[in-house]
């Protein structure tokens, strides 16, 4: 099953080579990668550098620079246009795969009922601070939800069923499962193939990012009519929420605090999503999430997931 690897990276050199390290050497039998290609938008740092030096190591490693950032579907449909191959693998530049991820998310794909696949991300924070425990506690519900009706984010697998995302796309993997679903094939999760990331490290960054997601859920809706696992299944995830805390599984106080953030966001959200002028699918980075070398994921990625 021949594949293509996207990469979209903004000012990304904390993180980048580390990522190309990890790709050429993943472990595959049944998935061949084609070639690894970076979308490098409007980079102002070093990530265009060290790209174009894997180049010379890795003849798969292609560099594609677009001189202005426009947004992540922007670069999604530069790389698209790029491609033939008829599976697809993205995977965000900020992240570090497990050995096997391309392989088991691709094989997700054999089924030719399914059209798009999703990584599990396991966060490397620590756990020591509220902050920290947000990031878990918002990865653990990510994950429960996908467990029971597939959602993806930071890595996924998906067959070339489209053409191209719409441009001022805010949450390109969710636009990618309607898209896929309107051709009327299955989204799976696949729990086995690992991502890791770091959430951010401060309060701020949090509240900006879910709130950006979920502007961008509701504005997804409002064009496609589609919604999320974790929208059409909010009920049953707050009846989880609040069984995980009465049995212990939960500090209480902590997870009321981490839900009252989520309130805060989803509100905010749904303001920018109605009112707001801004052009939200161009994000401001969260830059506490970019130097993943800090917490030598390579050496406690399988602690981490245990």
């Amino acid at each position: 099953m021949n594949c293509c690897i996207g990469i979209m990276a903004h000012n990304e050199e904390r993180n980048i080579g580390r990522l190309l390290e990890r790709l050429v050497v993943q472990k595959t039998s049944v998935a061949k990668i084609e070639n690894i290609t970076v979308v490098a938008s409007g980079c102002t740092d070093g990530t265009c550098e060290i790209v174009l030096d894997w180049e010379k190591r890795d003849r798969r490693i292609r560099l594609i620079t677009e001189p202005e950032r426009t947004g992540k579907a922007g670069a999604v449909n530069i790389f698209l246009s790029e491609t033939e191959s008829p599976f697809i693998v993205m995977v965000g530049a900020d992240t570090m795969p497990d050995h096997e991820a391309v392989e088991r998310l691709v094989l997700s794909l054999a089924d030719p009922e399914v059209g798009m696949a999703g990584a599990r991300p396991i966060p490397l924070n620590s756990k020591d601070s509220f902050t920290d425990y947000v990031v878990h506690f918002l990865w653990e519900l990510h994950h429960l939800v996908a467990l029971r009706e597939a959602k993806c984010g930071e890595m996924v697998a998906f067959r070339r069923v489209f053409k191209e995302l719409p441009p001022d796309t805010v949450v390109d993997e969710p636009q990618i499962e309607a898209l896929v679903r309107e051709a009327g094939l299955r989204v799976v999760y696949a729990p086995e193939a690992i991502v890791y990331n770091i959430g951010p490290d401060n309060l701020g960054e949090i509240l900006m990012r879910r709130r950006n997601i979920i502007a961008g859920y509701l504005r997804l809706g409002t064009r496609t009519r589609y919604r999320t696992s974790s929208q059409r299944l909010r009920w049953w995830l707050l009846w989880t929420v609040a069984v995980r805390v009465l049995k212990g599984d939960e500090p209480a106080l902590w997870a009321a605090g981490a839900c009252a953030l989520e309130f805060v966001a989803r509100v905010l959200g749904r303001y920018d999503a109605s009112f707001s002028k801004k052009q939200l699918h161009i994000w401001r980075p969260a830059d506490s999430t970019k130097d993943l070398a800090a917490l030598n994921p390579i050496k406690s990625e399988r602690e981490n997931a245990e």
